[in-house]
């Protein structure tokens, strides 16, 4: 039995079609990725240790980007659901990105703010010689601390759970949405429709927005309570990018559609039965 969706949304065919995009952002950040993994293989054997602080790093750092977008594409493309990727609690049906692309971030995160300060570090004491003018010499120990600085802050926040990975969850009675900065909820009821679009620019998300019958904006509970907080506007409408979600973008938008627009089994969001619904591919209206 073919239990794969099929049915992508006309929307989201560039952002299916830009998918080439991936594969030349995995070839620019590899040539990164073996220049600097060799030079760090060189400096250990020359035993130039200082230098591998931060030639180490900085290979690890692109090598997590190069890991994290065949997951993404996969996810875009994915037509079969991921059985490992929904889970079913008190709370509802819940979608969350999957472990590796949690995984790859943090290790982006760590390894890109350890190569930052060791740059900064290494360059302000004159323990580095990199070929650069002497104005570069003076501007970019500057700028990559200052990175640096970002990134530790960064992981401050993830780790006291200001910043949080994307997850969506659907009960009987709301869509709760969270984004990294804050978490949005809807009731059903107050949905009008589902809008599915390609985000344009960059990675091109196949995204999904949920438009509201009076226009209203959703309840908002902002989690980010760092730098510049007071300056992040929540938005009119709930965005998800579905391509971020382990179980597929085309998957998800079905799951959506089909409790939007069938109230009276809802109440399968509560006991496990829409996951089942899900997994044998029975949402396509």
């Amino acid at each position: 039995m073919d239990i794969g969706y099929r049915q992508v949304p006309t929307a989201w065919k560039q952002s299916r079609d830009k998918r080439w995009l991936g594969g030349l952002a995995v070839v620019f950040f590899g040539i990164f990725a073996i220049l600097w993994g060799y030079q760090a293989v060189v400096a250990i054997v020359e035993g130039r240790y200082v230098y591998g602080l931060f030639y180490f790093p900085a290979a690890v750092a692109v090598t997590a980007v190069i890991m994290n977008t065949p997951d993404m594409i996969r996810s875009r493309m994915r037509s079969v659901p991921s059985a490992n990727a929904v889970h079913c609690n008190k709370d509802g049906v819940a979608f969350s990105r999957s472990r590796w692309a949690r995984w790859t971030l943090m290790t982006y995160l760590v390894a890109a703010c350890w190569g930052c300060l060791a740059f900064s570090i290494g360059m302000f004491t004159h323990a580095y010689e990199f070929p650069m003018t002497a104005g570069q010499g003076r501007f970019f120990p500057y700028v990559i601390g200052a990175m640096g600085a970002y990134l530790i802050v960064y992981l401050c926040c993830v780790f006291t759970g200001q910043i949080r990975s994307s997850r969506v969850i659907c009960t009987p009675f709301e869509v709760i949405v969270r984004s990294t900065t804050e978490t949005q909820s809807v009731e059903w009821d107050r949905i009008d429709k589902l809008e599915p679009f390609s985000m344009s620019g960059g990675p091109r998300h196949s995204m999904i927005s949920m438009v509201t019958v009076d226009g209203s904006k959703p309840q908002s509970d902002r989690h980010y309570r760092g730098p510049f907080a007071s300056a992040l506007k929540s938005p009119p409408t709930i965005t998800v990018k579905a391509d971020q979600f382990a179980v597929g973008a085309v998957p998800l938008y079905w799951f959506l559609r089909y409790y939007l627009e069938h109230p009276e089994d809802r109440p399968e969001l509560a006991d496990g039965r829409a996951v089942d619904r899900l997994l044998s591919g029975a949402l396509v209206l």
